[in-house]
């Protein structure tokens, strides 16, 4: 059902994060974002997450990396790496920010095959896309009736209290469509590089900033094609390393 912004999330709550408010964080696109993450950090919410979710973070940063440092254009990302593994191999600063997650006050759940089943459930009954579906069945089979998504498409599951980040800019993406666009990237450069105004705030500081780029378009690219693969990846451990540790 229709909820609220995310700093109207009560204290005290234990609240899912579905991979749209990491990634605008980690962008750097909305502020509200950031600040349920500090809450998180705090102690003051229970955020919780799955493994699904973290494997669609992981691979829609990456792709944002990929075209920000202009090693592909925008449009068919996914096939254009897979025909240039070299440029793959270079893509590594994505990486830190899901490292981060560990440190974030955040519990990453696993996705086991009885969630798979139960999801089920949910694309029957909603309509929801397999990702989708996945994170709500994480939701119900941890009793969390709280919900921080982007997605306006979870606002139909009865029982579950959606709470959007109310930053984002006009015409959001999220509400149109769920894949990069066919067309060229913008002629100015893109650059994925640390926010000047990022001071030293331990695990929340190293955003990103997608300079070069209109917000919507930084967001856009941030809404992109769902992950299909890596859905049933192991639960990650705490302080877990990435591939460039």
């Amino acid at each position: 059902m229709a909820g609220s912004t995310l700093d109207a999330i009560p204290s005290g709550s234990r609240v899912f994060l579905d991979a749209t408010v990491f990634i605008y964080h980690f962008t750097g696109h909305s502020l509200e974002c950031r600040r349920l993450f500090e809450r998180c950090e705090r102690g003051e919410l229970g955020g919780v997450t799955c493994s699904a979710a973290v494997a669609e973070v992981t691979h829609r940063l990456m792709m944002i990396e990929a075209v920000s440092r202009g090693l592909v254009t925008a449009g068919h990302v996914v096939r254009k790496l897979r025909e240039r593994p070299d440029d793959v191999r270079q893509l590594h600063v994505h990486q830190t920010q899901i490292d981060r997650i560990a440190l974030m006050g955040v519990e990453v759940a696993p996705v086991d095959l009885d969630t798979m089943v139960r999801s089920a459930h949910f694309r029957c009954r909603y309509g929801l896309l397999t990702s989708d579906s996945i994170v709500a069945a994480c939701a119900d089979a941890l009793s969390i009736r709280l919900l921080a998504s982007a997605d306006p498409d979870f606002a139909v599951i009865d029982g579950l209290a959606l709470h959007c980040p109310g930053d984002l800019p006009a015409g959001d993406p999220s509400r149109i469509s769920r894949r990069l666009t066919g067309r060229s990237a913008t002629s100015r450069s893109a650059r994925l590089k640390p926010c000047p105004t990022d001071e030293d705030r331990g695990p929340m500081a190293g955003q990103w900033e997608l300079s070069g780029l209109s917000r919507v378009r930084a967001c856009r690219l941030a809404r992109h094609v769902p992950v299909i693969a890596g859905l049933l990846v192991a639960a990650l451990p705490a302080g877990a390393g990435g591939c460039c540790s």
